[in-house]
């Protein structure tokens, strides 16, 4: 199965506003695959492929993480690699980036212990909302793509999950396998 680790958007609110940034990029100049409003998430790992055992394991260990919740603030607007050659388009974080990265840390050690091996990576808590797929007319793409000011809201980040992926010809559908609460212990939603 294809799995990742994520902090999902809960917060229909939040998810609002989220969308309202989406509707501000300029689809005219650019094919742009826009992030499903039920699939906004933070990404802690992307682990790909994985057998039902080592999905198990990787379970067991991402029980033992214990961190105190922290919050968030959700806002300012980036592109990967850069917003002269933009890829991916992103808001961020500009609270809790620390607490952000310690989780991180965390779950790429419980996923080490697993016996997955996945690549070390530069991590920039960020949100996903679409990702770049050809360019009709870089000039005015990049010059529509000048939004600013984006502010979402706070939220306190207390579980992550573990996600399932199963990608389909109208994009990916996200299963939530198992929901892991920062203060130790799991639940199943």
């Amino acid at each position: 199965m294809r799995t990742f680790i994520a902090v999902p958007i809960e917060d229909d609110n939040l998810k609002n506003r989220i969308v309202e940034v989406q509707s501000k990029i300029p689809l005219d100049f650019a094919k742009v695959k826009l992030v499903e409003r039920e699939n906004l998430h933070f990404t802690l790992r992307f682990i790909g492929e994985i057998s039902e055992a080592k999905a198990e394991k990787l379970i067991e260990n991402l029980n033992d993480i214990i961190l105190s919740p922290f919050q968030i603030e959700i806002a300012n607007f980036g592109c990967f690699p850069s917003c002269s050659k933009p890829r991916v388009l992103w808001i961020g974080t500009t609270l809790g980036i620390a607490e952000f990265k310690n989780l991180k840390q965390l779950v790429d050690e419980s996923v080490w212990r697993s016996g997955i091996r996945v690549p070390k990576e530069k991590f920039t808590p960020h949100l996903t909302i679409g990702r770049v797929k050809r360019i009709i007319d870089f000039q005015k793409f990049r010059e529509a793509l000048k939004i600013s000011d984006v502010y979402i809201g706070r939220m306190v980040v207390d579980h992550f999950t573990l996600m399932k992926s199963t990608l389909t010809p109208q994009g990916p559908i996200y299963t939530v396998l198992k929901k892991f609460s920062l203060n130790g212990g799991s639940g199943e939603i």
